[in-house]
Formats: structure tokens, sequence, C-alpha cells
């Protein structure tokens, strides 16, 4: 866990395009950036979920520290697992409702790595 003081002595990086985690952090109280790491999220076949998530996370969180190297980068991943199918973030709101639906009821899991 880091500790509130630490961060004032440090530049802290969200490398993230989501909201979503903006406002967590935001809810802790820390004191950051937000840079959103340009990368084209891929799926490889045949690789864990958990894997694939970590994987993910660490590639977002190497293209934005490339670029700002002395300050703490945070990044993570997440995604949804139905059975052995991974889905993919979804593209409209109509391809969100799509994956609402087809969840719904049904066991899946959400990992983030």
């Amino acid at each position: 866990m880091i500790r509130k003081g630490f961060l004032s002595y440090c530049d802290v990086v969200l490398a993230s395009a989501s909201p979503r985690r903006e406002a967590l952090l935001r809810d802790l109280g820390w004191s950051f950036r937000v840079v959103p790491p340009v990368l084209e999220e891929r799926i490889l076949e045949g690789r864990a979920p958990s894997g694939q998530a970590r994987r993910l996370a660490e590639q977002k969180a190497g293209s934005v520290f490339s670029s700002h190297g002395d300050s703490l980068v945070i990044a993570a991943d997440t995604m949804v697992v139905l059975g052995s199918v991974i889905l993919g973030k979804p593209g409209s709101r109509d391809e969100a409702f799509d994956m609402l639906t087809l969840l719904s009821g049904k066991t899946h899991s959400v990992i983030t790595g």
C-alpha cells in the first residue's frame, strides 16, 4: 500500500483513459495527472485471462513510463470473461447493451491486472 504522505514527494501519472479509474484515485484524495497510453490492446489466443490483463496493464504503464520516467506510473487493465471467452471492450452503446444482455443471469468473471 502506498502511504498518502509518500505521494506528496513524487509525480503520479495515471496511464489510463478510463473516467472510472480517474474517479477512484480522486476519491482516495490523490494528486495525479492523467496520460492515456498509446497502445493497441490485443488479446492473444490461448493465454490465461489473468495473464492477459497483467500483460496489457504492464504495456500501458510502459508506454507512458517511456516519456514520464521520473514519475510513479499507475496502470491497470480489466476484462470480462464468460466461460473461456474474453470479451473485448464494447465500441458503442449498442455493443455495450448486447454485452450486458449476453452476461445477464450468467456467471462470469471480471479480472483486473
